[in-house]
C-alpha cells in the first residue's frame, strides 16, 4: 500500500508497478535489459497520479528512467533528476 512518507523499492527481478492505488511485483519481461526498471513503475504511476506526480531520479543505467519521466512531465507533474555536475558517478554504464 502506499502511504505519505514511505518509500518503496522494487525487490531484484521484480517490476514495481501501481494500479488503483496499490502496489502489484510482476515478472513481465525485461524493460531496457533490465528487471526491475523504473521505467515500469514511472509510467504506472503517471497514468495512475497524472499532475499529482513527483518524480526524482538520482542515477540509473542506461536510459531507464528517460520514458517514464517524460510520461510524468508530460501529464503534468514534476521531475527533478541528477546532473553530471551533482553526481558523484555519472552515466555508470561509461567506461573510461
Amino acid at each position: 500500500m502506499i502511504t505519505n512518507g514511505s518509500a518503496l523499492v522494487a525487490p531484484g527481478d521484480y517490476h514495481m508497478a501501481v494500479n488503483n492505488g496499490k502496489i502489484h511485483m510482476n515478472k513481465e519481461p525485461p524493460v531496457n535489459a533490465i528487471r526491475p526498471s523504473v521505467d515500469v513503475t514511472m509510467l504506472s504511476i503517471a497514468k495512475t497520479y497524472g499532475s499529482n506526480t513527483v518524480s526524482v531520479i538520482l542515477t540509473g543505467m542506461g536510459k531507464d528512467g528517460a520514458e517514464g519521466m517524460k510520461a510524468i512531465k508530460e501529464g503534468g507533474g514534476k521531475t527533478i533528476a541528477c546532473d553530471e555536475n551533482t553526481s558523484v558517478i555519472f552515466g555508470m554504464q561509461k567506461r573510461r
